[in-house]
């Protein structure tokens, strides 16, 4: 299943539809667009205070890369709180891993969706990375969004950074001069991957 950019207005019912305990984790993920798998594997370890800043180091399961991730310190004190051992994770279960699972962070998502009336179709957890990266394209650039999400190339980060306007009940939107190159560098990519896939 393809995940979709959730509007900022959805994005708030959804948030509207959890209790502050089962929000956190998919709040960690829009603050910081890691992976869901990568959220919920966090230990309460990971969060430090680096120069007046709180910061969360992790690797990413999916590439094995090392990173960090700024992190507000409201966010930190809802993380940390009540947590006194060190290597606890923050989202604690009795799976086998020790911390709540994806497909748990899953179906939270689908049904606070459900709650509040959301169309099902698309929302995941992963939904949240690409919320994460459309805000930071406005705030900051796509070299910082490519940066924050780890991809190797423009042509991918852009499929994140512009769901926005993929996902728009504008359709007739005008496509911007600026645009043109990284969908032509997605374009050439894919057919380039078709060619190498062929036989």
């Amino acid at each position: 299943m393809r995940s979709k950019f959730i509007n900022s207005d959805d994005l708030q019912r959804l948030r509207n539809s959890m209790d502050a305990y089962e929000w956190l984790p998919f709040r960690l993920a829009l603050e910081t667009g890691l992976r869901i798998d990568d959220v919920l594997s966090v230990r309460v370890s990971d969060i430090s205070v680096r120069d007046g800043a709180h910061v969360l180091s992790y690797t990413a399961h999916k590439t094995g890369k090392s990173g960090e991730a700024a992190i507000s310190s409201e966010l930190a004190a809802a993380l940390t709180a009540g947590k006194k051992k060190r290597s606890a994770f923050l989202f604690p279960s009795n799976s086998k891993s020790g911390h709540i699972t994806r497909q748990c962070a899953w179906q939270r998502i689908k049904r606070a969706a459900g709650r509040c009336g959301l169309d099902l179709a698309g929302i995941s957890p992963h939904s949240l990375r690409k919320c994460f990266a459309v805000d930071k394209l406005h705030k900051e650039g796509l070299a910082a969004v490519r940066e924050a999400l780890q991809h190797s190339s423009d042509a991918v980060t852009a499929l994140y950074a512009y769901s926005d306007t993929v996902a728009s009940h504008a359709p007739d939107e005008p496509i911007r001069w600026r645009d043109l190159e990284l969908v032509m560098q997605y374009i050439f990519s894919r057919i380039t991957q078709k060619k190498h896939d062929d036989p």
